[in-house]
């Protein structure tokens, strides 16, 4: 059942997370007066958007757009939609995904060549390898 809508939201998250529009603009990529339109409920994010939101202000896509579900995003998202099948897996890819220290891999990965893309790949291959053959 929808109970608010997608400013409303998106203002209390901001504020409970204390992330400004720039914060939020740098976070998420999306231009700062889309972020003062959103906020003054001019109009709605689409979904890529809402999801860029959600994922920068740690919470549910769902509640941010107004359904009545808990607003907290569970840690656990990718492991319990079975996405990942070990627990271990499940939780290194979640701190990838929200530890700034660790973000530096992804955010990295945005100015390398294809050429350096793929000696990274190929690196992470050989770790998986050599984990195995312990």
């Amino acid at each position: 059942m929808k109970i608010s809508n997608f400013a409303k939201r998106l203002k209390e998250a901001m504020d409970i997370r204390k992330v400004s529009q720039t914060e939020l603009h740098e976070k998420t990529g999306i231009g700062k007066p889309s972020i003062n339109a959103y906020l003054k409920g001019e109009y709605k994010a689409k979904q890529d958007k809402v999801d860029l939101i959600a994922e920068a202000l740690r919470v549910d896509p769902t509640w941010l757009i107004g359904y009545d579900v808990p607003m907290e995003r569970s840690s656990r998202e990718s492991f319990n939609n079975g996405y990942y099948t070990d627990p271990e897996t499940a939780e290194l890819a979640e701190k990838l995904r929200t530890n700034p220290d660790m973000k530096i891999l992804f955010s990295a990965a945005k100015d390398l060549t294809p050429e350096e893309m793929q000696q990274a790949a190929d690196y992470v291959n050989y770790l998986k390898i050599k984990g195995r053959n312990k």
